[in-house]
């Protein structure tokens, strides 16, 4: 027997018993909802579906008959009294956000022009410091008593020449030639 064949036998076998276990569940589960819900059809519902019954049509003449009572309908108008109220308190405390989210943004409103006020000042202030400092002439090489020659040097002791032992020499191990 090949080992290919024997694998497909046991397959096809295990998938058979899957599918008659899911059908049985699926039918069981039907048969139980049926049983708890105590609706059974009688002869005269089938008659009903199948459409030829003698079923009482309804009244299509526009004639309306009250069939609550006043106690029904003083529920009614006291739940859409109840329901007005909290609509209106709801909507008391939304006018309420709302105008202090208006106090808040007259707020920043005012700051926003105090600080473009200050922002005006400021320029002005700018630009006399900018005409002081073009009016005031720059210590040049003569005012400071310096010489106008630079010498630019290496860091103190080091020249940047390596050594015999690999480190940077100073001017006391350089050799002359």
């Amino acid at each position: 027997m090949n080992i290919n064949h024997f694998i497909r036998k046991n397959q096809k076998m295990l998938f058979g018993a899957i599918g008659v276990a899911v059908v049985t569940i699926f039918t069981l589960l039907w048969w139980i909802n049926k049983q708890a819900s105590g609706v059974e059809l009688t002869a005269t519902d089938s008659t009903a579906q199948s459409g030829n019954s003698t079923a009482q049509e309804p009244d299509l003449t526009g004639s309306i008959t009250n069939t609550f009572d006043n106690k029904v309908q003083g529920n009614v108008v006291t739940d859409a009294q109840l329901s007005e109220r909290e609509n209106r308190q709801a909507m008391a405390g939304l006018l309420k956000e709302i105008q202090g989210i208006k106090r808040d943004f007259d707020a920043v409103k005012n700051e926003n022009s105090q600080l473009k006020a200050n922002v005006g000042q400021l320029q002005a202030e700018i630009q006399s410091n900018k005409k002081a400092m073009e009016s005031r002439p720059t210590p040049g090489a003569s005012q400071t008593g310096y010489s106008s020659q630079i010498a630019i040097l290496p860091p103190k002791g080091i020249l940047g020449v390596p050594s015999e032992n690999g480190k940077n020499c100073t001017l006391s191990c350089l050799k002359w030639t």
